[in-house]
């Protein structure tokens, strides 16, 4: 038999044949098969995607968005998908689920896109994956989704004549309606409701828990960054007041906090940078294990929760974070892209941990150790960008992850990583001939032993960067090389020789 769809919302330039493979008799008895695409077909949502493509290259039309929502989710979808165009390529896909669907499709059995998006996406969707016979989709006036996808299914194969792969409540409505119904990550709950409405054909489960993917998103190992809050207590020797220790303590839990949803916030930008990494493409949200509206909210809790804890320490010490937070939106939504300016930003970002040690715990930072810090960070920062530029020598000239750099910049980029680095231990040196030494140590003459040390590990550091063994995080790579905690624990024996003259210093 054959038949051509005259639905509106479908778009097909030849008569679709729902013929059987003559190969496969056993296909000829099962009814076409539509899938939806969010959430089913695909790990995201592709509504969520195209908005926060528009929200990242055209910023200054947010209000645009409101006045397109007020004329209905049709108009609006119409509206994002005329403006940006989707990367639909690089959308993490439901493997085991597009297996099946080839399988079926390789037996004759006529396979439809019916999604809810636009049909600009559907029509991208079906370039990039050749099995579908046609599509079902939203257009300007018509939201298809729920009741109104029933009804086109409907009209289009009949009463139960069609079968359809759904993955949440609001496929209900349309397996309610179908001869069968195939369950895409769904909870245990759903999977009873769909029972009771339709005969379940097959299952497809989610193969972790959300909370366990909501853990992996705040990326809780990069925490250790946020310990530099304890330098101005080690530098001070309060290490053993309670009260000095606490409220760290809670600075570190606040920092912490906002740093994941910053981690978060940054991902939902760089979406498709990290899809074409090697290695970011793993992350939740690039692997479509996290859902870009499960991420906001993540983001929007931390930073809820951050503020919160930082409110336990001092006023001074929220507004910091409030600082901290805006300084760190830019950074994500502009100030990385430019070159110099973002290691800068970094290094800022880094520097702000110190000095949110000091309104943490009332004890003042001198000046040496904000100069010695700075000049540290940008040299880790610009050590950083030199890792992915190296990384990035045998790929295309455009993968520098958004940053601004190009591989030309390699060496200028290490010339100044590595000044940089030697500025740090040059402020240590005059650190030590100054006056202000003498107000804390007894025999700062061992300190100048830390200055070979310093030397060493600045050294080392970029050797291994030039050698291409260094990882993209140089911060994390020195809290798991043990040659750094070697360098850490030598320094520490070398500040308790010099004698601490009071805990209070």
């Amino acid at each position: 038999m054959s038949a051509t769809v005259r639905s509106p919302l479908y778009s097909m330039s030849t008569p679709i044949n729902l013929t059987p493979h003559p190969r496969a008799e056993s296909q000829a008895k099962k009814p076409p098969l539509c899938v939806d695409l969010d959430g089913t077909l695909l790990h995201t949502d592709t509504l969520f995607e195209l908005l926060l493509v528009f929200l990242k290259r055209q910023p200054g039309k947010i209000f645009h968005l409101i006045a397109w929502l007020f004329r209905g989710k049709a108009f609006f979808k119409e509206q994002l998908s005329l403006h940006v165009q989707l990367p639909t390529s690089s959308l993490p896909i439901r493997q085991p689920l597009l297996e099946y669907l080839q399988e079926e499709a390789a037996n004759g059995r006529s396979i439809f896109l019916a999604t809810a998006a636009n049909r600009r996406v559907a029509e991208q969707i079906l370039a990039d994956i050749p099995l579908f016979k046609g599509y079902f989709a939203s257009d300007r006036f018509t939201n298809l989704a729920g009741d109104q996808k029933l009804r086109e299914l409907t009209q289009q194969f009949g009463p139960k004549g069609f079968e359809y792969a759904g993955d949440s409540t609001r496929d209900l409505a349309v397996w309610r309606g179908s001869a069968g119904a195939i369950v895409v990550g769904s909870s245990a709950r759903l999977m009873k409701t769909v029972e009771r409405i339709a005969p379940v054909v097959r299952v497809f489960s989610q193969e972790r828990h959300l909370l366990v993917h909501l853990i992996r998103q705040m990326r809780v190992y990069q925490w250790v960054k946020n310990t530099l809050i304890f330098l101005p207590l080690i530098g001070a020797h309060r290490v053993f007041d309670p009260w000095a220790v606490g409220q760290a303590l809670l600075a570190f839990v606040s920092f912490s906090l906002c740093a994941s949803a910053v981690y978060t916030v940054n991902d939902l930008t760089d979406l498709a940078a990290d899809r074409a990494h090697p290695e970011k493409k793993t992350r939740p949200l690039a692997a479509g294990d996290l859902s870009p509206l499960a991420a906001i909210w993540l983001a929007t809790v931390l930073f809820a929760a951050s503020l919160a804890t930082s409110a336990l320490v001092s006023p001074g010490f929220t507004a910091l974070v409030g600082f901290y937070i805006l300084l760190t939106f830019s950074y994500s939504l502009g100030l990385k892209r430019y070159p110099v300016l973002d290691v800068l930003v970094l290094a800022g970002l880094y520097t702000t941990r110190v000095f949110g040690g000091e309104l943490a715990t009332g004890i003042p930072v001198s000046e040496w150790l904000l100069t010695f810090s700075m000049f540290v960070f940008l040299s880790l920062a610009l050590l950083k960008r030199y890792a992915e530029l190296r990384s990035d020598e045998t790929a295309s000239p455009a993968a520098s992850n958004g940053r601004g750099y190009r591989l030309s910049d390699t060496e200028a980029v290490a010339m100044l990583g590595g000044a940089a680095g030697y500025l740090a231990v040059l402020v240590f040196a005059l650190y030590i001939n100054s006056d202000a030494v003498k107000i804390h140590y007894s025999y700062p003459r061992f300190l100048w032993l830390v200055i070979p040390l310093l030397l060493y590990w600045t050294s080392r550091m970029w050797l291994l960067a030039g050698r291409g063994e260094m990882t993209y995080d140089p911060i994390l790579f020195s809290f798991k090389d043990r040659p750094t905690y070697a360098v850490g624990l030598m320094i520490m024996i070398l500040l308790f020789l010099a004698g601490p003259l009071s805990p209070q210093g």
